[in-house]
Formats: structure tokens, sequence, C-alpha cells
């Protein structure tokens, strides 16, 4: 997300979309699970949805309130809108904040995240449970700081980089990402998932054999992403 370029909510101006960003992060935080947003947060929060992508959709007949509570997925927390109807959905700031809505390949790269959630989440309680000690840490393999579960994340090692993984799987089975294969927005659904079973299968499957993960401190790997990123030649060579 570029850092640039203010941000103007009509009645608040951020100068940047990483101040604006913060500012939201820092109210997520500020709220209880299931909470009501207080009256200053909601007119932020309504000025923010306006900069959503679907922002029809999300506002529907009016916005009645807003709240703080979990995706129903992972259980991450996110703000919700419910509308004067009664009907309610899940948003997310850092949609509204870009103003874009996601490409087809960024839309299909999460619905290959959603497909290898669970056997990544296996294999980090499988390395927990061998490689833990007694006070439930284990040792990041950038840093060598002793980390909690929460404390950490699982990376792919590069050169095999989560987004390589999935490039390559395309090239390898000849596939071209299609809205029809990825499921379309609805309320209260937090990510992007196949339609397809058998395409989430086989990408499973890929996965398992070519990937190599570890265990890090969490934004350990930030500093490296820069440096692990395939860039596109200027003036490539045509074979």
């Amino acid at each position: 997300m570029a850092k640039g370029h203010p941000i103007d909510l009509g009645h608040r101006l951020f100068p940047t979309k990483k101040a604006d960003a913060t500012h939201f992060k820092d109210m997520l935080a500020r709220y209880s699970l299931g909470e009501t947003v207080n009256a200053q947060d909601a007119a932020d929060l309504t000025s923010l949805l306006h900069r959503h992508p679907e922002a029809l959709q999300k506002r529907g007949p009016g916005i009645d309130r807003f709240s703080v509570n979990a995706d129903g997925e992972y259980g991450t927390r996110c703000f919700w809108v419910e509308r004067s109807d009664g009907s309610r959905t899940d948003f997310s700031y850092l949609t509204c904040i870009s103003g874009e809505k996601p490409t087809l390949i960024q839309e299909f790269t999460q619905a290959c995240r959603n497909a290898v959630f669970p056997s990544i989440n296996r294999a980090k309680r499988r390395f927990f449970e061998d490689n833990a000690d007694a006070s439930g840490r284990v040792t990041c393999e950038i840093t060598g700081d002793e980390i909690t579960w929460d404390e950490c994340h699982v990376d792919h090692k590069p050169p095999l980089t989560f987004q390589v993984i999935v490039e390559t799987f395309l090239k390898a089975h000849a596939i071209e990402p299609t809205l029809a294969m990825i499921t379309s927005p609805c309320d209260a659904q937090a990510t992007t998932r196949f339609v397809d079973n058998a395409i989430a299968d086989m990408f499973v499957d890929y996965h398992t054999r070519v990937a190599r993960l570890r265990v890090l401190k969490s934004g350990a790997n930030l500093g490296l992403a820069a440096r692990n990123r395939i860039c596109p030649p200027r003036n490539p060579i045509r074979l």
C-alpha cells in the first residue's frame, strides 16, 4: 500500500495512506468483539466506507451502526456495518483506503491462501509440538528470538515465495484464472475461495510438494520482501 498522497475523508484529512491505516488499525484494537463503536468513530467509518469499491452494496438501504467483530472464518478482528434493514456485513478498512478492487490474480491468490490455510496451520502446530521449549516458545530462524505461537508467522522460504508458487502452479497446469473460478462478493464473506474444489485440491497438492515453510517472528520477513521480489526486466531479451 502506497504511503504517499493525502486521504480526505471530508471531515478529516490524513497526510498519507499509512497515517490513515494506523488510525483505523488503532480504532479496531480499542473495541471488544461485539462492541458498537462510538459516534465519532462511526463518523470516520461512514466516510471511510464511501471509499470502498463496493460501497453501495456495503451500505445497502442505510447504515444503522458499526461494530467490531471476528470475520467468522479465521477469527480475525474487523469492522462490521449493520444496515437499517437488520442485515450486516464486514468490510476491510485497507480496501477502503486503497479504494481499489483487488485484481483477478490477487483474488485468485487469496483463494489459494485459503485453500492451504488448514494444512499450513497443521504444520505450524506440529512444529510447535516438536520444537517448543517448556514455555511454549520456538526460535525464529532469522532473528534468533524465542517466540510464542501468537508472535510468529509461517513464511514461505525464498525463492519459492507464495506468489512464486501461485505463478508456477498456473503455468504448470496451464490455468488461466477467471471470475467463474472464485466466489463472488457477498455479505459476511471475509475472503475469496475457489468455487471448484478440484482446483483447490490441485493447488493444495502442488503447494505440499514444493513449499518450504519456516516459522519466523512476525514482521521478520518484511525486510526481505523487496530483496526477494521477482521483477520483470525493463528491456527483456526474447528467446
